[in-house]
């Protein structure tokens, strides 16, 4: 509000010439003849005493110097003794009205009789009635004042300022916009006009009375600082901050503070805007941190009075370390603040939530996010942050119920006029998006598939609903269709870091490394800090280097059992770092030895090869010696192709082959084999395979091989899957009587059933078990039948993607020619990438 005297600083010489020209006679001259104030209070003096009273007169020039509260008692005092003296009266209501006593001088103004009061008086009192609230009084008295005296622009100045107070800024813009129409100089209607203008949103017109309220009076308080807060309104922090800081009398200290906090505040935000180049954005970010730190330390140097401002600034520099990925520092912050005892308010805890996530502390995000939800349940992205932290944690449960409520809460389609659209509602979208996507982490691919293919039907033009179905269409074992997504995706928004991040991730599970690598590395100079691309170098680097993989089988059986006694083998092969993305040389060293009727027998395997792997296309070629019966060479190539998602043929020859028996080895007998596979899958929940093999013997026995087997998918938890496998297997020989287990022809019908289960996982660590029992009928040419059967459990370790470690125990009965044998097997391995 402004000063309650603003009326009567008008010079009183302008107050006279009104008033002449309305005929007021000799009582306005004698006004007319005093300086501000002066002339009012002067002539009710003379009004009153007899100019004998000195005590009277000595109060008068008191309250005119502006001692009111030395005079107010005289002045007092004379009315008690003569309240019927109007001109007394009237000098003690505007005393009062100086003295800050609206509604004490309003009270007197009403109380006295009925008379033709004067208008100074009745100018005063208008501006009584505004101080102490009662705004339509004061408009009567400046609407009855503007038609008394319709060329005396005081009484309008009042009425804006009133209708301003009182909440009719509007109509007082708009009535102050017609005067000044006419009297563009006015300083004092430029004045109401600009208070009246500050009380909207409409900052440019405010900006520009301002201006011209500086054009005529430079100096003008009042308008150096609308300026300044109106340049605020409209964004220009900067500048709003240079002007005040020029003009730093007009502004209070903390008012300056609160200025140089905005514009802190508007370069945190620059930093969070797109721009040209990941580079370009993070010096704005640190840009900003920069100019916090500074702020900061010299706020806490002034001392208590800007606690409030440092405090703010703190709460914004935790917003531009997050801009600027340093999710540490927002820790660090947020506890050094919580140490001293600060509340951190709503908009920063949300930020350190995200700090605790990209760090992959759900625990400590989700207790930030339950918080910030309980203070404000609408807040949609904390809800959604929730819903992560609680996937991450591994509570299913509570995710599920997360997600699934504010997708509920969401209007499908928007609404016009109490009209609903057929334009889908962009949070009721994003909700179900990641309540399908919620399906996706806990396993139920084909319900996540159907959710969000329903939701492309409905908006097929968004990017993020195209590379949301090529995600799972991924995980589902379909790339080719999962490519096909994220290209649509880039059609809509060509630029999209993730679905290029996407993109090269399908070209390399495809086998295309090279261009995966390649994409992976613009992507990385781009924007470095995107989490998609963050997680794709991850993957390419530990591509690029070398691997190891170990397997090993201990068996423990009778010698009775024709294929072997007592056995261990193990298989290590050791992968270069890829070559040009494509190749990799390789040795493998393998160990093998048996009990055997015939005595023991020990095989040392060394090979050498190469390694392609290029779009839907697998191959290998390598040379070998083994060491028993004698030293022998031998070769393998092989080769896959995968056309499309559904079919992938491959097919494999090997001279000296692994598969020959160590009892044929034993006794001087070698084998080299053919062997094809074509497998269809449909989905990762089914797979149907055919694979034929002729291991040809150097004896002349030809061992013919086919088997049949389907694996299907039987329930999804989000811990545990159960998949059954049917298998059928065949094979016939020609030779009867080989000194190794072969017979003439022999059929195996069973069924596996496989639970998988995780214990504990952390992300990419994972500890898990799985348990499979297997059945079936094992015929034998020439032989009754028998049950077949294996009771297999293993435990597998994970860590991250460069590791992964099995330890199984396999329990096991056979019928081998009409007799039944048990065995007991201890079963590992290990592939590590260094």
């Amino acid at each position: 509000m402004r000063n309650k005297n603003w009326c009567a600083s008008l010079p009183v010489q302008r107050l006279v010439i009104r008033a002449v020209n309305k005929n007021l006679g000799a009582l306005v001259l004698v006004v007319a003849s005093e300086a501000l104030f002066a002339g009012i209070l002067y002539h009710g003096a003379i009004a009153a005493p007899a100019p004998s009273d000195a005590e009277y007169s000595a109060a008068i020039e008191a309250a005119r110097a502006g001692k009111v509260a030395e005079a107010l008692p005289v002045i007092e005092s004379r009315y008690r003794a003569n309240p019927a003296d109007l001109s007394v009266a009237y000098d003690y209501v505007l005393v009062l009205g100086w003295a800050n006593r609206p509604a004490d001088a309003v009270a007197l103004y009403e109380s006295l009789p009925p008379a033709d009061r004067p208008a100074y008086l009745e100018a005063a009192v208008a501006r009584d009635y505004r101080d102490a609230h009662l705004y339509d009084k004061a408009l009567a008295l400046y609407s009855a004042g503007r038609a008394r005296f319709p060329d005396d622009l005081t009484y309008a100045y009042g009425e804006i300022l009133t209708l301003t107070d009182a909440g009719r800024a509007a109509e007082a813009v708009t009535e102050a916009s017609t005067l000044l129409a006419d009297h563009p100089q006015d300083a004092e209607l430029l004045s109401a006009a600009l208070y009246a203008s500050a009380a909207t949103d409409h900052y440019a017109d405010t900006l520009a009375l301002a201006e011209r309220m500086l054009a005529v009076a430079p100096q003008d308080r009042d308008a150096q600082r609308q300026r300044v807060f109106a340049l605020r309104g409209l964004g220009q922090f900067m500048l709003a901050l240079q002007l005040a800081q020029q003009s730093a009398m007009a502004f209070s200290d903390g008012e300056l503070r609160s200025l140089i906090g905005d514009y802190l505040a508007a370069l945190v935000r620059q930093g969070e805007a797109p721009a040209a180049n990941e580079t370009e954005r993070l010096a704005k970010v640190d840009q900003a941190i920069a100019e916090l730190d500074r702020q900061i330390a010299a706020w806490m140097a002034q001392g208590a009075g800007a606690t409030p401002e440092a405090l703010t600034a703190r709460f914004n520099r935790i917003v531009a370390l997050e801009d600027g990925s340093r999710s540490q520092d927002v820790i660090a912050e947020y506890q050094a603040l919580r140490s001293q005892g600060v509340m951190v308010p709503l908009y920063a805890l949300k930020v350190v939530a995200d700090a605790y996530s990209r760090l992959r502390q759900p625990e400590n995000a989700r207790q930030l996010y339950e918080q910030v939800v309980a203070a404000d349940p609408k807040d949609f992205n904390s809800r959604i942050g929730l819903f992560y932290a609680e996937l991450e944690s591994e509570d299913f449960d509570a995710a599920f119920a997360t997600i699934d409520a504010l997708a509920a809460e969401q209007m499908p389609f928007l609404e016009t006029n109490g009209q609903s659209l057929t334009t889908p509602n962009p949070d009721w979208l994003r909700a179900e998006l990641v309540a399908a996507m919620a399906r996706y982490y806990a396993g139920d691919t084909r319900e996540a598939e159907r959710r969000v293919f329903n939701l492309v039907v409905l908006a097929p033009r968004d990017a993020a609903l195209r590379q949301a179905l090529g995600t799972i269409l991924s995980g589902r074992n379909r790339p080719h269709a999962a490519d096909r997504q994220f290209a649509a995706g880039q059609i809509i928004i060509p630029e999209d870091v993730n679905l290029a991040a996407a993109r090269a991730d399908i070209a390399i599970s495809r086998g295309d490394r090279a261009v995966g690598a390649t994409q992976a590395s613009d992507l990385l100079r781009r924007d470095p800090l995107v989490n998609s691309v963050v997680q794709l170098n991850r993957r390419v680097e530990i591509l690029q280097r070398p691997e190891l993989i170990v397997r090993w089988n201990g068996n423990l059986q009778s010698t009775r059992v024709p294929v072997a006694g007592d056995s261990f083998e193990i298989d290590t092969q050791i992968f270069s770092a890829p070559i040009d993305d494509a190749y990799r040389v390789y040795a493998a060293y393998g160990f093998s030895t048996a009990k055997l009727p015939e005595g023991s027998i020990v095989n040392n395997h060394v090979a050498f090869g190469l390694e392609y792997t290029g779009l839907d296309l697998g191959a290998n070629i390598e040379i070998s010696n083994d060491s028993s019966p004698r030293s022998h060479a031998g070769g393998h190539a092989a080769i896959a192709w995968a056309p499309d998602d559904d079919w992938r043929l491959s097919g494999a020859m090997q001279f000296f082959s692994a598969d020959t028996p160590l009892r044929a080895l034993k006794n001087h007998i070698t084998a080299n084999s053919w062997a094809t596979r074509l497998a269809f899958t449909p989905s990762e929940l089914q797979t149907y395979s055919v694979a034929g093999e002729l291991v040809t013997f150097s004896d002349g026995n030809d061992r013919f091989i086919l088997d049949i087997n389907t694996a299907q998918r039987v329930l999804t938890w989000p811990h545990l899957t159960v998949d059954a496998v049917p298998d059928l297997y065949a094979s016939k020989n020609s030779r009867r009587d080989a000194p190794y287990f072969n017979p003439r022809e022999d059929l195996s019908a069973s069924l596996t059933v496989t639970a998988n289960q995780i214990l504990y996982r952390r992300y990419n660590f994972v500890y898990s078990h799985s348990l499979s029992v297997t059945g079936g009928e094992y015929l034998e040419s020439g032989f009754r039948g028998g049950f077949a059967g294996s009771l297999y459990y293993e435990q597998r370790l994970r860590f991250n993607d460069d590791w992964d470690g099995t330890l199984g125990i396999r329990l096991r009965r056979q019928p081998y020619d009409g007799h039944s044998e048990d065995s007991f097997a201890i079963l590992g391995g290990i592939d590590w990438r260094f």
